[in-house]
This record gives structure tokens, C-alpha cells and sequence, in this order.
């Protein structure tokens, strides 16, 4: 990220059903990585998935949305 933001990352079904929220908190500036914790990993079935970002800072919001499977 170019700046400090407010960021929030939401796991989907492939449904649109609400898996989880991974991070919902203002991040600092730079290269940020996320790692699904083991329990969260099991909990999730074998099938398709959405990871959706939304970052909001002074210049706007910025959402994008990126598929995952899981086999």
C-alpha cells in the first residue's frame, strides 16, 4: 500500500455467503501478507473461493477481488 488504510479482507463461498473476515484494521504503509491459519484452513471444504479487499484511504476506496480453490 502506498499509504496508511483502512483495510478489510473477507473470505467468500463461491455463493457469496461470508466465510470469515482475515483483517479488518487501518495497516501502515508497504507489502502486507496474510497466512489462513491451520484451523481456519480445515474448516474450509474442498471448492472455490473468494478473497475480496477493500482498502479506503484519502484518495478513495479500492476494492478487488481475487479467486482461490481449494483441493
Amino acid at each position: 500500500m502506498s499509504e496508511q488504510a483502512n483495510t478489510t479482507l473477507d473470505l467468500f463461498d463461491i455463493h457469496g455467503r461470508k466465510f470469515r473476515t482475515l483483517i479488518q484494521k487501518d495497516l501502515s504503509k508497504g507489502m502486507h501478507e496474510v497466512t489462513l491459519e491451520n484451523s481456519v484452513s480445515k474448516e474450509l471444504n474442498a471448492g472455490n473461493y473468494v478473497f475480496h479487499l477493500k482498502v479506503e484511504n484519502r484518495f478513495g476506496l479500492f476494492t478487488k477481488a481475487k479467486l482461490m480453490s481449494k483441493i
